[in-house]
């Protein structure tokens, strides 16, 4: 007689679910958004087991999804309001916190220029030099009036050059020393170039101004020359002192290799510190930050998408690890939408995810392509690779959140991606429902 189990847990030692290799995607059109979601906000689905196929099914996603989303600024805003208070930020009191740093910065760097900074060790250098200047000045303009082949024009030329070579002389020297006030006259400057007959200037000068010339130069390189031999003199003899020997047992007792917890606090600050610089970033130096957005700009729109992009470089660039593919889009992430600096569009984010992927391989991945090839997958020659990866240096500060980058990665999995997914199925469900259709109709490669 044939009997039938009623409860699973009647069988014994039965091994519980789990997930499997089968269940990796071999296209990004086997991949479901609301799924991966679900199996993110869940657990199912961490930083150590995702495709590389996910990875670059959600940077598609978040690019796409931006894109769509900063077209509508009133709906951009709301969303980026809901996720900088689970951070603990508020967007005015960042903007007047930094409208008020730039403040104390401007009104530093006016009391630095007034001279009001306090003492300085190289005032006493900065004495002898002004007194050099003053007796080439005195031996220029005893020149130029001795002179009597020139005519009166000529004469107020000649004083022109000098000047303005006295004033090249004086920034050169501040840019050595980075230190004291340069003197240059910018309008003579302008007024020297703009001028139809500067060829016709002539110049007479005296010994006088190369004596004082030489005496400049070598009361500079002798001061120059002492700090360096101090310095190196002082390097030397902490190099000497052998360092102190630690037992490994001691070192064993006092090492504790428990995973460190790093308050929640902390990468609150630090976000808002970097919201802060942003904001002076865009709204006090305007042109430097134009000039950085525009390094992205594309003159002409390639014939493919971005998901389709993502796939070229995953099949020629196939040693990229997934760690740089999440870091990457974390990063894409913070400077859209957390930062603000940056407004994706059709024509720039193509360079923007070159950029951002290829720094995060450069910093993470110890074997990468090099630019030669790299330059060939991505459809671009070796200059323009470059200045795109120094250009979101500069753009991203230089801050790569790699010190708390496995905390961010899997704080974007579990609730920022989930978020702007859902931001955008519940406020703009026809454009969501169009990006999401567009990969189900994605032919498999």
């Amino acid at each position: 007689m044939t009997t039938y189990v009623k409860d699973i847990q009647e069988i014994p030692n039965l091994k519980p679910p789990q997930e499997t290799f089968v269940d990796d995607p071999q296209s990004l059109n086997e991949i479901h958004l609301e799924e991966l979601n679900f199996d993110l906000v869940n657990g199912l689905k961490k930083f150590d087991n995702l495709h590389i196929l996910h990875a670059i099914y959600m940077l598609a996603i978040v690019t796409k999804f931006t894109i769509i989303l900063q077209k509508q600024p009133e709906l951009y805003q709301k969303f980026r309001r809901q996720q900088l208070n689970k951070w603990g930020i508020d967007i005015e009191s960042s903007k007047e916190q930094s409208g008020g740093v730039c403040r104390r910065e401007r009104e530093h760097e006016r009391v630095n220029v007034d001279g009001i900074g306090g003492d300085d060790p190289t005032d006493e250098l900065f004495a002898n030099i002004d007194e050099v200047e003053d007796e080439r000045t005195a031996s220029a303009s005893s020149a130029s009036s001795s002179s009597s082949d020139l005519s009166k024009s000529s004469e107020e030329r000649g004083e022109i050059m000098d000047e303005a070579i006295l004033s090249q002389d004086e920034s050169e020297l501040e840019d050595v020393k980075h230190v004291g006030e340069a003197n240059t006259n910018e309008k003579d400057d302008i007024s020297v170039f703009q001028d139809e007959n500067i060829d016709d200037i002539h110049f007479k000068s005296s010994p006088t101004s190369y004596s004082s010339s030489t005496t400049l130069s070598t009361t500079l390189s002798t001061t120059l020359s002492t700090t360096l031999s101090t310095t190196l003199s002082q390097r030397h003899q902490l190099s000497v002192q052998p360092p102190s020997y630690i037992p490994v047992e001691k070192l064993l007792q006092n090492t504790n290799l428990n995973k460190r917890n790093i308050p929640v606090t902390s990468n609150h600050k630090k976000l808002a510190a970097e919201l802060q610089h942003a904001n002076r970033a865009v709204h006090h130096h305007p042109q430097h930050h134009k000039h950085l957005i525009k390094i992205f700009n594309l003159i002409k729109l390639p014939n493919l998408s971005i998901e389709q992009f993502l796939l070229r470089i995953n099949q020629y660039s196939n040693q990229i690890s997934l760690n740089a593919y999440l870091h990457s889009i974390f990063v894409i992430y913070k400077i859209t939408i957390l930062l603000d600096l940056f407004t994706l569009n059709d024509n720039n984010c193509f360079r923007l995810i070159i950029g951002s992927l290829r720094t995060s391989i450069k910093l993470l991945d110890d074997v990468y392509q090099k630019q030669s090839s790299f330059k060939n997958v991505v459809g671009c020659n070796a200059k323009d690779l470059l200045k795109i990866e120094i250009g979101f240096l500069y753009l991203v500060n230089f801050n790569m959140n790699l010190e708390m980058e496995e905390e961010h990665i899997k704080r974007f999995l579990q609730d920022d991606f989930n978020s702007l997914c859902i931001f955008m199925k519940n406020e703009m469900s026809q454009e969501y429902n169009g990006v999401v259709q567009g990969f189900q109709n994605l032919e498999s490669n």
